[in-house]
């Protein structure tokens, strides 16, 4: 089993990808000022009040539902960074569900369609690997996110009879 003790930069000194040897280090928290985590993985880490954590207990299996997870994480994400905090997603080695945590955030904030959110991730950490289950989840939330941009409600006036 490879442990990935690093920690990567996602987008500048805000949002971080790394495994689960990083999430238990205080020295690498402190070091780059972690705030809130996420913890994508079944084993329990020590919480420690000084920051706030959202466990997303799922295996690493193409059969695991990820997708349910990803607008909570993501809104996790958003409202840390607009607090002024700084976010590590981790999973056990960092490579695959944790990736697939911070590409859908990328998608969902900035833009990315669920390749180009790879493509970016795979960049700042070049070993990550989704497997192929959560790749096709990432599509498909790719999708929810396309279909709410066009079909936003609207407003409109109340139809009055013709006189």
């Amino acid at each position: 089993m490879v442990l990935w003790t690093n920690i990567d930069t996602i987008i500048g000194g805000r949002l971080f990808l790394g495994s689960l040897p990083a999430a238990e280090s205080i020295y690498t928290l402190e070091q780059h000022r972690i705030t809130h985590v996420i913890s994508v993985c079944n084993e329990k880490i020590p919480e420690r009040a000084q920051y706030s954590y959202m466990k997303v207990p799922v295996e690493d299996d193409k059969h695991a539902n990820l997708l349910k997870w990803l607008p909570s994480t993501c809104d996790f994400i958003d409202n840390a960074m607009q607090s002024g905090g700084v976010v590590l997603v981790h999973s056990r080695d960092g490579i695959s569900r944790s990736a697939t945590v911070v590409a859908a955030y990328l998608m969902f904030r900035m833009g990315y369609d669920s390749n180009g959110a790879l493509e970016a991730i795979h960049g700042c950490r070049p070993y990550v690997k989704p497997n192929d289950g959560f790749k096709q989840q990432l599509r498909a939330f790719e999708a929810r996110l396309i279909s709410k941009v066009e079909c936003k409600p609207i407003k409109l006036a109340p139809i009055r009879a013709a006189k």
